[in-house]
């Protein structure tokens, strides 16, 4: 794992160990007391507090999607906040849905304390019903 040099290159990193699969690897990046927020779809929205919890919220992700990749356009840094952009593909029922995302971190002391994405929740809900 190569060390990162900012927190922007720290999230960065990150994104690149969730594209691997490697989902210990990424909560080695995360504070344990990490919070974790998803607006929707219904499915997975919620507050995530912590290690535990954020295991269960992959553990939907797996169960809700046929696949899912994240393809990362930016990653902007200033201080100790990260905005990364870019789009979900998400493989459901034999079609991939393209949905965009904005995620808003906090990193404090090397580890990401907490999490906040922005999509359009109402794509999520449609992909669903379809």
């Amino acid at each position: 794992m190569t060390v990162a040099t900012s927190n922007a290159a720290m999230i960065e990193e990150g994104y690149s160990l969730f594209a691997a699969g490697d989902i210990e690897g990424v909560f080695a990046l995360f504070s344990p007391e990490i919070v974790w927020t998803i607006p929707g779809p219904k499915l997975i929205e919620g507050e995530y507090r912590g290690h535990a919890e954020l295991a269960g919220f992959f553990a939907k992700l797996q169960e809700a999607w046929q696949s899912q990749e994240l393809e990362l356009e930016h990653v902007l840094g200033e201080g100790d906040v990260v905005v990364a952009l870019g789009r979900h593909h998400i493989g459901l029922n034999d079609r991939t849905y393209v949905v965009p995302f904005a995620h808003a971190w906090r990193v404090v002391d090397g580890l990401a304390v907490s999490f906040r994405e922005y999509t359009d929740t109402a794509e999520f809900e449609r992909m669903l019903a379809a």
